[in-house]
């Protein structure tokens, strides 16, 4: 099966051609949710000339159905990048998906007026991302940012345990989600001392990220809180919190990961040591949640 979409991404890639970087993330998330809402035409009538070439609308069409029966739905975006690899732009999202566990990578290219010039859908890259960190040792007094028993979905320093593992600004993130499903609208905790440095309050969970707030430990450590609900960040940039204090509510699940910078995708994934918290009934000190532990905070 991985190897028909690998072949299908040589054929679909076969006519990129130059594209502007300003807008190619805008795009992208564009025509990757009219490919999964089966807009199709939506998205041929941007294709340019020599992609025609290689994908008429019945080609296109079959491939969103293999794509259907070999895939299955969207489930959410992991992350999503924007390179230049002149001549050309290239937008990635790293998506889970219904039917596989391995991630897989959506790619498209544009030229200068946003014509669609390349387009694949294959597996993600089954490596974990080199880190600097892996001895690293947290810094920062971090609790579990949530109340009650929750399952780790996503954690741990495998790509078996954690598909995050091959983002280097993601690869020690963490998955949670509440045992019984429900986790719309839980709060969300800071899960130490510091001070907002940035925020979003107002797009769909299917951004990478989705809302989300970060905060500066003050120490070269910055906390992500992702996929929170939209309209429940009640925070200003530059407001200091405690440990425990509500950042938010939760969306469809909460991730949250640490890294060496406050702006996502740039900068290294480091390890979040939680403190005092209790896994599969057993009580930890200090550790790193792995994936299909049930776990709660112990303070």
């Amino acid at each position: 099966m991985m190897k028909r979409l690998a072949l299908l991404g040589v054929v679909a890639c076969a006519a990129m051609a130059h594209a502007q970087s300003d807008s190619a993330t805008t795009w992208g998330r564009r025509y990757t949710d009219l490919f999964w809402d089966d807009h199709l035409n939506a998205i041929s009538a941007h294709f340019t000339p020599k992609m025609r070439e290689a994908m008429d609308s019945a080609k296109f069409a079959a491939v969103r159905e293999q794509i259907r029966g070999q895939l299955g739905a969207k489930q959410y975006v992991i992350t999503e990048t924007e390179s230049r690899h002149a001549p050309f732009t290239v937008y990635d999202q790293l998506i889970e998906v219904a039917q596989i566990t391995q991630p897989i990578d959506v790619r498209w290219a544009f030229d200068s007026v946003g014509g669609i010039a390349g387009f694949f859908i294959l597996p993600s890259p089954l490596s974990e991302a080199v880190s600097a960190f892996l001895d690293y040792q947290t810094k920062t007094a971090l609790r579990l940012p949530f109340t009650g028993e929750w399952q780790v979905l996503w954690g741990g320093r495998t790509l078996s345990q954690n598909r995050h593992a091959s983002s280097p600004d993601q690869r020690f993130a963490y998955d949670f989600v509440t045992k019984d499903g429900s986790c719309l609208g839980r709060p969300v905790l800071a899960p130490g001392d510091g001070k907002v440095v940035d925020l979003v309050d107002s797009v769909a969970d299917s951004a990478a990220l989705g809302n989300y707030v970060v905060i500066d430990h003050g120490n070269g450590e910055f906390s992500f809180l992702a996929h929170l609900e939209r309209g429940s960040v009640a925070l200003t940039r530059g407001q200091p919190v405690r440990q425990g204090d509500q950042v938010g509510r939760c969306g469809t699940h909460l991730q949250y990961h640490m890294q060496s910078t406050p702006s996502f995708m740039v900068g290294a994934g480091m390890p979040a040591q939680f403190q005092h918290y209790v896994a599969d009934g057993t009580p930890i000190d200090r550790g790193e949640p792995i994936r299909g532990q049930s776990v709660r905070s112990a303070q």
